[in-house]
């Protein structure tokens, strides 16, 4: 088939969650034989792939973007989507699909549905990846910036969202969501009778359990430091849970992991000798492979989290929240830890820490259970279906 691929950032080289998904279904996707047209934005120089042959990369300045933010405001289309709005890419694409008999049409994230949204004569599919309303309305209920516009802007486009996710749905012939969760969700809401789940994975080569040394008083957490779940989730930890951590364990180290730390990330470095900010890391095995436990406190957020399933491939236990472990079918205390109390969570880690029996366990039951639901190949074959099923009709 030929296909007509959206994404709103280039996603190449596969760093974080959102590129790595369109980074492995395009992978998909080019091996079963598929030609796929891949059209994406960029705001900053990139590296170019190898993968997809045919692709149109569009330069858009984040001034621009922000510029249209502004002029979204006053609309009922949520920011977001407004952000990466470009007339010339629109008109690419649209002389895209006038020169091209495409089978059909990629979306990936709600950002780029605005530009085939109207289209009705070719098939189309949107990864809608997480129920996007659902991470904004808890960031609403427990806001931590005492800053009252990043409020009220989080609480427009959380309402805005949330309608737009049902103009999609019902403008595409199938939508994808990353968990039975999110689906959930929004199945309060709208018709989800045409919403298909598939799960990310891990490249479980990649991601090769290690069974070597490690440091025992190393706590590790990794994500996108510029994302709202992944900034409170540290700071949380390092305010609430961390101080409990060391007074069992006065040697625990604190290590966050991560692009773009904001400034209240580093101060947290500043202020307490055993916490270390690394930025951006070539490699985050390293980081994972020298750490007796993964945490991933979240307390916001929607879909799956990626962090936990490639600590636990790689064999470093996990704790996390009830939040964190949605979309994650793992068992508290057999491939996981699960703990929403600070005082509880400290107490997990410290068990981990000081039992390497148990430590053990956790580490071997995690690979397998990621070995058995979590492999790319395997959660992408329903990806095939989708396109041979809308093929058809």
């Amino acid at each position: 088939m030929k296909i007509l691929f959206l994404t709103s950032r280039y996603p190449f080289p596969p760093v974080g969650g959102d590129k790595l998904r369109a980074y492995h279904f395009l992978k998909y996707l080019s091996s079963r034989g598929h030609k796929v047209h891949l059209f994406s934005l960029i705001d900053h120089p990139i590296k170019f792939n190898d993968i997809i042959t045919d692709e149109i990369i569009y330069f858009l300045p984040k001034s621009e973007s922000y510029l249209k933010c502004l002029r979204g405001l006053f609309s009922f289309i949520p920011l977001q989507v407004w952000y990466y709005q470009s007339k010339k890419f629109r008109c690419k694409i649209n002389n895209a699909i006038a020169e091209n008999n495409y089978d059909m049409i990629f979306c990936h994230l709600l950002r780029t549905t605005e530009y085939v949204k109207a289209i009705k004569h070719i098939p189309k599919i949107v990864d809608l990846t997480d129920a996007i309303s659902l991470n904004y309305s808890r960031i609403v209920e427990n806001f931590w910036e005492n800053i009252l516009f990043k409020k009220i802007i989080y609480a427009i486009e959380s309402k805005r969202v949330l309608y737009y996710e049902g103009q999609i749905l019902d403008s595409f012939d199938k939508s994808i969501l990353i968990s039975q969760n999110d689906k959930k969700y929004l199945g309060q809401f709208y018709d989800v009778s045409n919403v298909e789940i598939i799960p990310n994975g891990v490249d479980l080569d990649y991601f090769s359990y290690f069974n070597g040394e490690y440091n025992r008083n190393r706590i590790v957490f990794m994500g996108n430091m510029r994302t709202v779940p992944n900034i409170d989730a540290a700071l949380y930890f390092a305010h609430e849970i961390f101080p409990l951590i060391k007074k069992k364990i006065p040697k625990a180290e604190f290590f966050i992991v991560g692009v773009e730390p904001i400034k209240k990330i580093y101060k947290l470095a500043s202020k307490d000798k055993n916490i270390s900010v690394t930025g951006f890391v070539d490699d985050i095995r390293q980081y994972l492979k020298t750490a007796a436990v993964s945490v991933a406190p979240m307390r916001y957020g929607a879909g799956i989290q990626n962090k936990i399933l490639e600590s636990m491939a790689i064999g470093t236990p996990v704790v996390t929240t009830s939040i964190g472990l949605e979309g994650i079918n793992a068992t508290h205390g057999k491939e996981i830890m699960v703990e929403d109390l600070p005082e509880m969570f400290a107490s997990r880690i410290v068990d981990l820490i000081q039992d390497s029996k148990l430590r053990k366990s956790i580490s071997i039951s995690g690979r397998v259970f990621v070995e058995n639901h979590y492999s790319w190949e395997k959660n992408l074959e329903k990806l095939n279906f989708l396109i041979s099923d809308l093929k058809k009709r």
